[in-house]
């Protein structure tokens, strides 16, 4: 993004843009300052992807469900999807990177527990994440510093409709990333 996009967006949300956190292939997320100084992420992507529209209303599924951030805004300013929400920490990968890449027993069964019980929430909105790994799990931040969150939900899907599991499919292309990718994902 331009400089006078950043300020455009700044100007009609009320916020400041501190810094980059990351990137994917459909937007960048951001750091961001409301006028109350509190921090809050926020994911830009270009209109004409539209999956930021379909994310946020899965979010939206998972209201006040512990490990999944809050939302506080979604809205279109010009050609730029926009959704804003809960601040974190680092992910687990960033985690695993400050630790040296080891982490002890104790930590690793904690960690597991945590992944399963979202795993497990986002299941029972008949809902399958499609992209799972360390980078979308984020640690909490201040208060929340111990709970363990899941985010991006970009490329998820139902897997029931009307009650019934949907249609096994060959042939399809990857879904997700290609280092978290099962072997049956591999093979269409």
């Amino acid at each position: 993004m331009n400089k006078k996009e950043i300020n455009e967006i700044e100007e009609k949300i009320k916020c400041k843009i501190k810094k980059k956190l990351g990137s994917g292939t459909y937007g960048d997320v951001y750091q961001a300052i409301n006028q109350k100084k509190k921090s809050f992420a926020l994911k830009i992507e270009s209109s004409n992807h539209e999956r930021l529209n379909s994310e946020m209303k899965i979010y939206k599924q998972f209201n006040n469900i512990s490990g999944i951030p809050d939302i506080y805004w979604y809205g279109k300013i010009h050609n730029k999807n926009l959704l804003a929400l809960e601040y974190l920490g680092p992910t687990l990968e960033k985690l695993y990177d400050y630790c040296d890449k080891k982490f002890s027993l104790k930590t690793v069964l904690m960690i597991g527990c945590q992944l399963i019980d979202r795993i497990k929430d986002i299941h029972s909105k008949n809902i399958i994440h499609r992209d799972l790994k360390p980078d979308n799990f984020l640690i909490g931040f201040g208060e929340n510093k111990s709970l363990i969150y899941i985010i991006d939900f970009g490329l998820s899907k139902y897997y029931l409709n009307n009650s019934r599991h949907i249609k096994y499919s060959k042939e399809k292309s990857l879904t997700g990333s290609l280092r978290y990718a099962s072997i049956r994902n591999h093979k269409g």
